[in-house]
C-alpha cells in the first residue's frame, strides 16, 4: 500500500494512502506536544472542513489541561469506539460499507475492549463469518455460506478501526491480521446478451433504465444513482463526473452512447410532469432511487440469470469496449481505471470475443467491407 503523510499547517497533517485496488483516501490528524510534554496524535476524519473544526476542539482541550490518556485508562469498548469511528470517516464514499461492517462486527465484538481485541480474536470471527449463510430480503439463502470477499471487507474495516485507535492512544499494539489479496476475490463475470435482455424483460422500467445505464457507461451502482442532471452534457455527448462524485477521487468523462441517450431523454420527459427535487437523474416516478438491490434480485430470479451481481455490468461494459477495439487509454479515461493492472482484471474476454476479433480481422485483410459495430459479438 503506497502512502504518503505531509504536514498542512501547524499541528494539522494529512495522510494520504492508496488500496491495492487503486483508490486513493485521505485522513487529517492533530499532531502535537501536549500540556503533559506527550506528543499525541488525534485522527480527525476525512474532510477537511470537518478535520480543521475538530483540531480546534482538541487544541482547546489541550488548553484545559484534559487527560488525555483518560480512555486508553478506563478502557473503550468496540461499540463504543464504532460509533466515534463512523463519525471520523462518515465523509468517505465507502461509509455505507462501513457501517455496515461495523454492525457486523459489533454483534461479535461489542462488548470488548479494544485492547483484549487479539488477532486470535480476528480469526475466530474470520472463520465464524465464513460459515454464515447468504442474506438475501432478510432471510439466510439455504445451502450458500459467505464469500471470502465479503468477510475480507469486514477485517479492512476493523483493521482501519484499530489502526485510528492507536492513533489516538486508546490501545499501544494493533493486531496483525492479513488479507487476501484482492486478486485472489476478482470477479471474472460478464454478463452475455441473452442473459441481458432476459434481465430487461423481468424488470419494471426504473430498473430497466438503471441496467442500461450501467450497460452503456461502466459507472459504478452508486455513481450512476447518485448522478445529477448538472453533470449531464447532452449537447457535448458526455457526462462529466467531478472528484466528489467518484470512487477514486478524480475527474471521469462518461460517453453518452445512442442507447443511453433514449433513457436521458426518456427520463427528462417523465421528471417534466413529475417534480425532481434532488434533480437526480435516474429516478422513480421523479422521485431519488436509494437502492436497487432487492428489485435487481427479484428480476435476477424471474430472468432465471444465477451467479451475477450488480458490479457485473462494469465489467461488463468495460469488456465490450476492448472487444470492440477501443483503445486502452480512452476506455480507462471513462472508466477511472489509473493503472493498467486494474483495467486488466475489468477485462474479460470471453472465447466468443476472440473468435469474431479474428473473423472481423480476416475480412478487413482480404478487403471485405464489413460494418464492425454488427461483427463483433457481446
Amino acid at each position: 500500500m503506497y502512502q504518503k503523510f505531509d504536514r498542512v499547517e501547524k499541528h494539522f497533517y494529512r495522510r494520504q494512502y492508496q488500496t491495492s485496488g487503486g483508490d486513493w483516501s485521505t485522513l487529517y490528524y492533530a499532531i502535537f506536544t501536549d500540556w503533559k510534554k506527550k506528543r499525541r496524535t488525534f485522527p480527525l476524519g476525512s474532510d477537511l472542513k470537518t478535520a480543521k473544526n475538530k483540531l480546534k476542539e482538541v487544541e482547546g482541550r489541550n488548553v484545559m489541561r484534559e487527560d488525555f490518556d483518560k480512555d486508553k485508562i478506563q478502557g473503550v469498548t468496540f461499540s463504543k469506539w464504532a460509533e466515534r469511528y463512523l463519525e471520523l470517516v462518515r465523509h468517505k464514499k465507502s461509509l455505507e460499507r462501513d457501517d455496515r461492517s461495523c454492525r457486523r462486527l459489533s454483534a461479535f465484538l461489542g462488548p470488548m475492549l479494544l485492547s483484549e481485541i487479539t488477532r486470535a480474536k480476528v480469526m475466530e470471527y474470520r472463520n465464524m463469518r465464513l460459515t454464515d449463510p447468504i442474506i438475501r430480503r432478510g432471510k439466510p439463502v439455504d445451502g450458500s455460506k459467505l464469500k471470502a470477499s465479503s468477510v475480507n471487507r469486514e477485517l479492512a474495516c476493523l483493521k482501519h478501526m484499530l489502526r485510528l485507535a492507536a492513533d489516538e492512544g486508546i490501545i499501544e499494539n494493533v493486531p496483525t491480521v492479513k488479507l487476501d489479496s484482492e486478486k485472489k476475490f476478482a470477479r471474472r463475470r460478464v454478463v452475455s446478451d441473452e442473459e441481458f435482455k432476459a434481465l430487461l424483460d423481468a424488470s419494471p422500467r426504473y430498473l430497466q433504465r438503471v441496467l442500461i445505464g450501467l450497460y452503456e457507461t461502466a459507472m459504478r451502482r452508486d455513481e450512476l444513482l447518485k448522478l445529477t442532471w448538472n453533470r449531464v452534457d447532452e449537447g457535448a455527448g458526455v457526462i462529466r463526473l467531478l472528484p466528489e462524485d467518484t470512487k477514486e477521487d478524480d475527474k471521469r468523462i462518461v460517453p453518452i452512447t445512442p442507447a443511453l441517450q433514449e433513457i436521458l431523454s426518456e427520463l427528462r420527459a417523465e421528471q417534466k410532469r413529475v417534480a425532481n427535487l434532488a434533480s437526480r437523474v435516474f429516478t422513480r416516478d421523479g422521485h431519488p432511487i436509494t437502492s436497487v438491490r432487492t428489485v435487481f434480485e427479484l428480476a435476477r430470479e424471474r430472468a432465471g440469470v444465477t451467479d451475477m451481481v450488480i458490479h457485473d455490468f462494469r465489467h461488463t461494459a468495460i469488456t465490450r469496449w476492448a472487444s470492440l477495439g477501443m483503445p486502452q487509454e480512452i476506455a480507462m479515461k471513462a472508466s477511472g481505471h489509473k493503472s493498467l493492472a486494474m483495467h486488466y482484471r475489468y477485462v474479460n474476454l470471453q472465447e466468443k470475443h476472440v473468435k469474431e476479433a479474428f473473423k472481423l480481422f480476416t475480412q478487413r485483410l482480404h478487403g471485405i467491407e464489413v460494418d464492425a459495430a454488427k461483427s463483433v459479438s457481446y
